[in-house]
């Protein structure tokens, strides 16, 4: 029996051991690739699982909201607003010897200074331009 260094490797042998090596690679590679792909299918699955939950809060939230614009509309109804004036307000449509009309009122009071209301006040610039004094 030959005594050989421990560095060196029969032809055979480096063979056999170049053959394990492709195989541990090429099962590594496989194995790699089919966590990846399994990874990939879970993510995949979370995603439609999250979308699922996301379009059900979005139904959901609509149908909050058609319900808090009915509400919305049930509380502006005029009747309803007169109902409570009365009821919780104590209040009462005026008699007809109460109603004052302001609008024939403040034409009459304000017509004598309406001419003056439209010009600016004296000394002012108005657009850049100085108005003269009356």
């Amino acid at each position: 029996m030959s005594q050989r260094s421990p560095r060196q490797v029969a032809p055979e042998e480096r063979a056999d051991l170049g053959a394990l090596v492709a195989l541990v690679l090429a099962c590594a590679v496989i194995g790699g690739v089919g966590l990846f792909h399994t990874w990939m299918r879970l993510e995949a699955l979370e995603r439609r699982y999250a979308l699922s939950e996301a379009a059900s809060e979005l139904a959901a939230l609509h149908r909050e909201s058609e319900l808090l614009r009915l509400e919305v509309a049930t509380l502006k109804a005029p009747a309803r607003v007169e109902r409570l004036a009365r009821e919780r307000l104590g209040l009462v449509p005026p008699a007809p010897s109460e109603v004052v009309v302001i609008e024939a009122r403040a034409q009459a009071l304000l017509a004598p200074h309406r001419d003056r209301a439209l010009r600016p006040p004296t000394g002012v610039l108005a657009a850049g331009i100085e108005v003269p004094h009356d």
